[in-house]
């Protein structure tokens, strides 16, 4: 599913004009009898085995959407919606649908929502929902860069892997407690992964040293 399609998606949810079934059918690109299909056989599998399913990166992504959408044990949609394999059509029906507020944070926690739909939950002002946002890998670097900004998601926002040293470094002179967490967050990333851009950071961890 393009970017394009997604974005339509994400209209169509927020439009209010399409019916579920609509929303269901285009997340998930599929017709009315492969959803009465899938239906029938979630609702004859037992609790355990569709735990087993739903936890399995391995399992077909629209089936794990068709889960999560699906009216199913709220476990097994919120490990749905968890899992990194879920299709991201899915991730964007639940993050925007206005009728029903449950599950945002895990839409939010997903590496594979969306990344304009993460600033999106940003925006909605629920702590939680935005702590996951500021955790998440795959927020954009201006989202997290506003979001380090707050007091409040500083540094949770600063841990994230996915926010270039040289930023943590230039949001870190506001006071020695957040330059010395930058510097151990520089650190950490250096050491959890050792690719070239994270090695070319050398120098900024230096500087930060002898200020």
């Amino acid at each position: 599913m393009t970017q394009t399609h997604l974005m339509e998606l994400a209209s169509m949810v927020r439009s209010g004009h399409a019916s579920y079934d609509t929303l269901e059918k285009s997340a998930l690109g599929v017709d009315d009898n492969q959803l009465d299909k899938w239906d029938e056989e979630f609702h004859s599998l037992s609790y355990s085995r569709l735990l087993a399913i739903v936890n399995n990166r391995e399992t077909d992504s629209r089936v794990l959407g068709a889960m999560a959408l699906g009216e199913i044990n709220g476990e097994v949609v919120r490990a749905a919606v968890l899992n990194p394999s879920t299709c991201p059509g899915a991730l964007v029906v639940m993050a925007y649908k206005p009728w029903d507020s449950c599950f945002k944070k895990e839409v939010a926690s997903n590496p594979s929502t969306p990344p304009w739909t993460l600033t999106f939950l940003s925006n909605r002002g629920d702590a939680r929902i935005v702590e996951a946002v500021a955790s998440n890998p795959s927020t954009p670097t201006d989202t997290l860069c506003r979001l380090v900004l707050d007091t409040k998601y500083r540094r949770i926002a600063l841990s994230n892997p996915a926010l270039p040293d040289w930023i943590v470094a230039d949001f870190c002179k506001v006071s020695d407690s957040d330059r010395a967490f930058a510097r151990s967050e520089i650190q950490r990333k250096r050491e959890a992964m050792h690719d070239l851009s994270f090695r070319m950071s050398t120098a900024m961890v230096d500087m930060l040293n002898h200020s």
